[in-house]
């Protein structure tokens, strides 16, 4: 696991990457300092699980995108967990999007 967010983390502009379960508990990550782990891992599984509830007819939640002037935090859904990346400002998202749903696949195989 630690080698596909290794991966993430090589992407220019990417300050870190983690794993987390749907309730928030860190499953991996690889953050650069400064960054929180508890704190990004417990907004991505609120965030994520408000959006499911407040979407009920939607057929699932596959990923979301927040942007802020600080940077950009990108996570997607699977079945028991969340990818999520936290991106500087002027990051390519469109690269990070495509290589996150690749590691998706890549961390699925392994959990």
């Amino acid at each position: 696991m630690k080698d596909i967010l290794n991966d993430l983390n090589d992407i220019p502009g990417v300050r870190g990457s983690l794993v987390v379960d749907l309730d928030g508990l860190v499953i991996a990550s690889n953050l650069m300092s400064g960054l929180e782990e508890r704190t990004i891992s417990a907004m991505v599984a609120n965030i994520s699980s408000e959006i499911v509830r407040a979407m009920p007819r939607q057929d699932g939640l596959s990923g979301v995108q927040l942007q802020a002037a600080e940077g950009t935090v990108i996570f997607l859904n699977a079945p028991e967990c969340l990818l999520a990346v936290i991106a500087e400002p002027g990051a390519n998202i469109g690269l990070i999007s495509i290589k996150m749903k690749a590691s998706l696949e890549r961390l699925l195989k392994v959990l």
